[in-house]
């Protein structure tokens, strides 16, 4: 009798979660709402394909870890911070078997503008004139606060108003302006502040009050013509 004996191979796949993503996790970018975050994909997915990457932050000044959200590629735009608050960023990979540990960052963040506002410009004069309106001139900050500066804003207050009121917003770094909608007659006194990314400087000082007035009066035009 002859007996036969077949050898049967059985192969056995075991999946699991991703390795954690590989660091370091980069930190860009970085303004006082928001960051940009980079990583690279997890050395071991697992076994199955990653199907997405979950970001996470912690507000030093709650202790708590929230999501941010999820995203398909290594990389995620961050928005939402607070100005000044101090942030630590993980992120997990995913696949079908669950999350990885989590990549962390090296340090905290705090979210800042690279760029502050300028210094406050130079006190403006009043260089012409007539009934309804002046041009002023000033000098520009001596400081931008690292952003160019991209307009001025002009405020006005009357003899007896207690309060500053915006009038017009120039475009561009030039150092003149002329403010329309004066009523003859009316005393006043006017400041700029310069204008960057990140905000309005503080005011100048004041100029000296003015009169709303034709700076040449009529019969004298006639005469010289």
């Amino acid at each position: 009798m002859k007996i036969r004996f077949d050898l049967i191979l059985v192969g056995v796949f075991v999946s699991a979660a991703p390795s954690k993503p590989k660091g370091p996790l980069k930190v860009s970018d970085v303004t006082k709402n928001g960051c940009k975050l980079k990583w690279d994909k997890p050395e071991d997915d697992g076994g199955k394909p990653i199907t997405g990457y979950m970001v996470e932050k912690l507000d030093k000044s709650t202790g708590r870890w929230v999501p941010v959200g999820k995203t398909l590629e290594p990389e995620m735009d961050v928005k939402g911070l607070q100005e000044g608050h101090e942030y630590e960023f993980r992120v997990k990979a995913i696949n079908e078997e669950g999350d990885s540990e989590p990549l962390e960052t090296d340090r905290p963040v705090v979210a800042k503008n690279p760029y502050d506002i300028p210094s406050k410009p130079g006190t403006p004069d009043v260089v012409d004139w007539d009934v309804d309106r002046v041009d002023l001139k000033w000098t520009a900050p001596k400081s931008t606060g690292g952003a160019p500066i991209s307009g001025y804003v002009i405020e006005k207050k009357e003899k007896f108003g207690s309060s500053w009121d915006e009038i017009l917003t120039t475009s561009g770094p030039d150092c003149e302006a002329r403010v329309p909608g004066l009523k003859e007659g009316n005393q006043y006194q006017f400041r700029v502040r310069a204008l960057n990314k990140a905000g309005p400087s503080e005011p100048s000082e004041p100029t000296k009050p003015h009169i709303a007035k034709a700076r040449f009066c009529k019969w004298r035009q006639n005469i010289d013509v």
